[in-house]
């Protein structure tokens, strides 16, 4: 999310003032419920011409009841009001939270969500509901670095059930019988799985976003076995890096990926294995699939054209303030 939203603060249209007001924080309910109220004054008591409009973002684990409140405030301000829905289990989330998320859609004059199929769930769930289609961007180096053909395979993420990491162990014993020089990394904060003691994995516990863009370009796959996503950042920026990518045919992955990789089904262990197996035996192959899938991010999800995103929800938003 944190990516998400500075790639937000960069590419606002020009002649837009940004500034970012945090609603929770993974420092403890207390620190999040001071930094709620916060944002609840700030947003109940700034001058309407200075706050001109609020753009939320809506995560999950009850992320929506908050943004469901703000934007109730700027309602009975008469302050425009749009959100995007990050939210990577979203239909789960509807399902525990459906009233906060019914006021959410009926008080925003715009909602964007990350994928088509967050599209339409939204849509069902409100059909006057004014949703479209945003998606996540990432910026796409000029120059692509070849990868380095050390077999080295990349997952970036929280190490959770819901990534598919419990899956990735099983299936990395079968990719080592046919590749046994082969590499994985994990790279993402500790959850709910604890990766057992394997050859060739090596834990590197949570890093920066810039490190992880660093890493990607010193494997030669990208792996993201998740049983629910919206649209992952990781597999975008792999893309972009001209890396072919392994994923579940979950939300738009199939559709994202393409040809820029194999896409397997999720909590299949067998196909995981085989999809990585053929990709590191084939560097040739490889590589072409990775130049797929960059020119898929050229095309689509080049962080150039966030502006252009943004641009039309402020739109609709200005034609709310006039």
């Amino acid at each position: 999310m944190q990516t998400v939203l500075r790639d937000y603060e960069a590419n606002v249209p020009d002649g837009t003032r940004f500034r970012f007001i945090a609603t929770y924080t993974t420092r403890g309910r207390a620190c999040s419920g001071l930094l709620f109220a916060l944002a609840l004054l700030r947003v109940g008591f700034t001058p309407r011409k200075a706050l001109g409009s609020v753009h939320l973002h809506v995560a999950k684990h009850g992320s929506v009841w908050r943004k469901a409140t703000i934007a109730g405030i700027c309602r009975r301000r008469a302050i425009p009001v749009a959100a995007t829905v990050h939210a990577s289990q979203l239909e789960d989330d509807v399902c525990r939270h459906r009233s906060a998320w019914k006021r959410l859609l009926a008080r925003c004059e715009a909602i964007g969500a990350l994928s088509h199929k967050a599209v339409k769930d939204l849509s069902t769930l409100d059909p006057t509901a004014r949703v479209e289609h945003v998606p996540n961007r990432v910026p796409v180096a000029p120059t692509l670095v070849p990868a380095p053909n050390t077999k080295r395979v990349l997952f970036a993420g929280a190490v959770c059930r819901r990534k598919g990491v419990d899956v990735l162990m099983e299936a990395w014993p079968t990719v080592l019988e046919h590749h046994a020089d082969a590499e994985l990394l994990l790279a993402g904060p500790a959850a709910d799985v604890t990766p057992p003691r394997l050859p060739g994995v090596r834990v590197l516990g949570a890093v920066p976003p810039q490190h992880v863009r660093a890493l990607i370009r010193d494997v030669d796959v990208a792996v993201l076995p998740s049983r629910s996503e919206g649209l992952p950042v990781f597999v975008l920026e792999a893309m972009a890096a001209g890396r072919p990518v392994v994923a579940t045919d979950i939300g738009d992955l199939a559709e994202l990926i393409g040809d820029g990789g194999r896409v397997v089904p999720p909590g299949c262990v067998t196909s995981l294995a085989s999809a990585l197996s053929a990709l590191l035996a084939d560097p040739v192959s490889a590589a072409d699939r990775g130049e797929l899938g960059r020119r898929r991010v050229v095309q689509r999800y080049d962080v150039v054209n966030l502006d252009v995103d943004l641009r039309r929800l402020h739109r609709r938003l200005a034609r709310q303030v006039a």
